[in-house]
């Protein structure tokens, strides 16, 4: 799952996209971490 997140954040950098996009990857990924936890 993680794994899936992380490439999906490289694919939006590599394409350029908005900030707002590459934020919303990052809180998905803490709130999966916190959950797992």
């Amino acid at each position: 799952m993680v794994v899936v997140l992380h490439i999906a954040e490289i694919n939006l950098l590599g394409l350029g996209e908005s900030e707002l996009l590459e934020y919303v990857v990052v809180v998905v990924e803490l709130m999966l971490h916190k959950m797992l936890d």
